[in-house]
């Protein structure tokens, strides 16, 4: 018999052990199944073990006796908030990102009019190009930009910056 089968055959016994040895059922699976890999990885690695049986028990016992780090339900730990800041900061690193991510003209007419502050000619005569195509680059910026951030056409990007 192989040692997986052998450790299937005594996974009852174990659940027994492990539901008296444990305060809640979640527990003693949880515990079970600890055993079952300290075992398992113990036997992967070559370790020679004479009598699977009271081993495997005996490793459940050892591990019900360790004291774990004493664990809270859920409902009374609180959820915990991230600050306004955090959330900023993390939405100009999306926004930083995209815009990384965009075509360099689109990039550089968005990056010209919304962070310099520069106008539409002033960059097209920089660039010696029309006005009209510097207003269509920044405009396609802006509708690649929405998209990748996951904002609705005509939303300002502003609003990944808000508060709840």
């Amino acid at each position: 018999m192989t040692d997986a089968s052998a450790l299937t055959d005594l996974i009852p016994a174990l659940t027994r052990l492990s539901r008296r040895l444990a305060p809640d059922r979640t527990a003693a699976e949880d515990l079970a199944q600890e055993a079952l890999v300290r075992v398992l990885a113990r036997l992967a690695a070559g370790g020679d073990v004479a009598r699977l049986g009271p081993y495997l028990m005996e490793t459940a016992r050892n591990l019900a006796r360790r004291p774990g780090p004493r664990m809270l339900p859920l409902e009374a730990v609180a959820e915990p908030r991230v600050p306004a800041a955090g959330v900023a900061l993390t939405a100009l690193g999306d926004v930083a990102g995209a815009l990384a991510r965009l075509p360099a003209v689109e990039a550089a007419a968005l990056i010209g009019m919304a962070v310099q502050g520069q106008s539409c000619t002033a960059l097209a005569a920089a660039a010696d190009l029309p006005p009209g195509t510097v207003l269509s680059r920044a405009a396609r910026g802006r509708a690649r930009l929405r998209a990748a951030l996951g904002l609705q056409a005509g939303t300002a990007v502003a609003t990944l910056l808000e508060g709840d």
